[in-house]
C-alpha cells in the first residue's frame, strides 16, 4: 500500500479510504480533523505516527489554540471495601477503573479520547504543564521520587533522574508544590519543586541550625539533564517584592514567597490571607463563609490566588472556589470572581472535598481547578475553569461523577520532552 497505508484491512471496515495511498492527500484529509476524530484513527491507521509527526503535517495542521484538559473519569466504585479503605486514600495505584475524556470548556465540550493518561504502563499522576508538555509523578516508583516529562499529542514520555528529596520529606501529589516553565524559543524547561524538610540528620545541618520548616527549592533543568538544589527561602536571602517567578509557597502564615528559576532567586510580599470588604461583609449570604488555600499563579505579570469557599456550619453542603488579585503595592487582595457549587452544577448536585485536596493549573487566559478524588468517595468537587479574557466560569458536568483533572495544555505536535 506504500508509507501512508491508512488502514487494516478489517472485513472491508475501512471502506475505499484504505485505496487513498497519496501522501500529500492523506495529510490534507487528517488536516481537516477536529482533535478527538484525529486522536481516534490513532488506534486503527497502522501510518498515523508517520503521517501526524512529519515535518509537513506539523506546519500543516493547526489545531485550535484552546486550553483543553485529559479527564480521568471513575467508571464505577470498587467492590472491594479493602481497596476502598487502604492506607492510601488517592488512587495514585491506578486501581480504580478509569476512562479518559478531552474537556474543552470553550466548546462545552466532553469527548472520549485515546489521549494517554501518561507513558505507557506507568502510574502518572499529571501535575504541570508548559506550551504542549506536561509533567507528572510516576507512583509505581516507591522508593523514589521519579517524574515524567511528555507530548501527550505525540505520544512521547521522558523518565527524569530521581528527585534528589530524602524518603521522610517527599511530599505526596495532592500536596505537592510544583510548577514548570518552558522557553519557547529553544523548547528547554525547567521543574520547580519547593518542599519543606519534615526530618533532618546532623550531616544535613548544622547542630544549632533547625532546617525543619524551612521552604527548600530544587529544579530541574532539561538542558542538563539533572536536578540542581536551590537556596532556601529566607527573608535575608530574598529580593522582596514585587514576586517574581512560577513557583509559590504559602505556609499559612503572612509571608508569601515566590520561587523564579531563571534567576534562582526568591522573592517575597507581606501580606494577609484574602479577607472580606464591607460590602461582602453587609451581604448576609456571605457571612459565616471562610477561605482555604488552593494556589497561586502568576497571569500577565500578576499574583494570582485561587482559594476553596464554604461555610463551617454547612460543611459538605454549600462550598465554591473564588480568585484573588494580589496588589503588591498596598498587600491586599482583590476578589475577582467567585462561584458556588449549586450555581455550576445546580441545586441537587452533592459534592465534597475531601481535605481540601485541590490544585489549579493556567493555560492562556484560562485557569483549571479541580480535586484529587478519593478511592472512599464519591461526588469530589468536578473540574472547572475560570477565563479571564470572558469572565465566565465553566463546568465539565453536571452530575455526581468522580471526575480527576490528569492535565491541562494547549494541543501542540512540535513540542518535545
Amino acid at each position: 500500500m506504500g508509507r501512508w497505508g491508512a488502514f487494516d484491512q478489517d472485513e472491508g471496515r475501512c471502506g475505499n479510504f484504505e485505496r487513498v495511498t497519496e501522501p500529500s492527500l492523506v495529510l490534507h484529509i487528517f488536516s481537516l480533523l477536529d482533535l478527538p476524530d484525529l486522536f481516534s484513527l490513532r488506534a486503527v491507521c497502522k501510518s498515523w505516527y508517520d503521517a501526524v509527526l512529519s515535518p509537513r503535517f506539523i506546519e500543516l495542521y493547526k489545531p485550535p489554540l484552546e486550553p483543553s484538559a485529559v479527564l480521568r473519569v471513575r467508571t464505577s466504585l470498587p467492590a472491594d471495601w479493602e481497596l476502598r479503605y487502604d492506607e492510601e486514600h488517592f488512587d495514585y495505584g491506578m486501581k480504580l477503573e478509569n476512562h479518559s475524556e478531552l474537556w474543552r470548556p470553550h466548546r462545552f465540550q466532553r469527548k472520549r479520547c485515546s489521549l494517554p493518561l501518561g507513558p505507557s504502563g506507568s502510574r502518572f499522576v499529571g501535575l504541570c504543564s508548559s506550551n504542549g508538555l506536561v509533567c507528572g509523578m510516576l507512583m509505581e516508583h516507591i522508593d523514589s521520587m521519579t517524574f515524567a516529562v511528555g507530548n501527550p499529542i505525540t505520544n512521547v514520555w521522558k523518565a527524569l533522574p530521581p528527585a534528589p528529596i530524602a524518603s521522610g520529606d517527599r511530599p505526596r501529589p495532592a500536596y505537592l508544590y510544583i510548577a514548570m516553565e518552558t522557553d519557547v524559543v529553544t523548547s528547554s524547561y525547567q521543574i520547580v519543586i519547593l518542599y519543606q524538610k519534615n526530618q533532618i540528620t546532623p550531616d544535613e545541618a548544622p547542630a544549632q541550625d533547625d532546617d525543619d520548616g524551612r521552604i527548600f527549592s530544587l529544579q530541574y533543568d532539561s538542558d542538563s539533564c539533572s536536578w540542581h538544589e536551590g537556596p532556601f527561602f529566607s527573608t535575608p536571602n530574598s529580593l522582596g517584592s514585587p514576586l517574581r517567578g512560577c513557583a509559590f509557597f504559602y505556609t499559612g502564615e503572612n509571608i508569601f514567597p515566590a520561587y523564579d528559576p531563571h534567576s534562582r532567586a526568591w522573592s517575597h510580599v507581606v501580606i494577609s490571607p484574602p479577607a472580606r470588604n464591607e460590602q461582602e461583609q453587609e451581604d448576609e449570604s456571605w457571612a459565616n463563609w471562610s477561605f482555604g488555600y488552593i494556589g497561586a499563579f502568576m497571569y500577565k505579570g500578576k499574583c494570582y490566588w485561587a482559594s476553596l469557599l464554604f461555610d463551617p456550619e454547612k460543611w459538605g453542603e454549600d462550598i465554591g472556589v473564588a480568585i484573588w488579585e494580589m496588589k503588591q503595592e498596598n498587600s491586599t487582595w482583590v476578589l475577582v470572581s467567585r462561584v458556588l457549587s449549586k450555581d455550576l452544577f445546580g441545586p441537587s448536585c452533592c459534592v465534597s472535598v475531601g481535605d481540601k485536596d485541590m490544585t489549579v493549573r493556567l493555560v492562556e487566559d484560562t485557569v483549571f481547578i479541580s480535586a484529587f478524588y478519593r478511592k472512599e468517595s464519591h461526588g469530589v468537587w468536578p473540574p472547572v475553569a475560570y477565563d479571564f479574557s470572558l469572565s465566565k466560569w465553566y463546568t465539565c458536568c453536571m452530575n455526581n461523577e468522580d471526575i480527576e483533572c490528569s492535565y491541562v495544555l494547549l494541543p501542540s505536535l512540535s513540542a518535545k520532552p
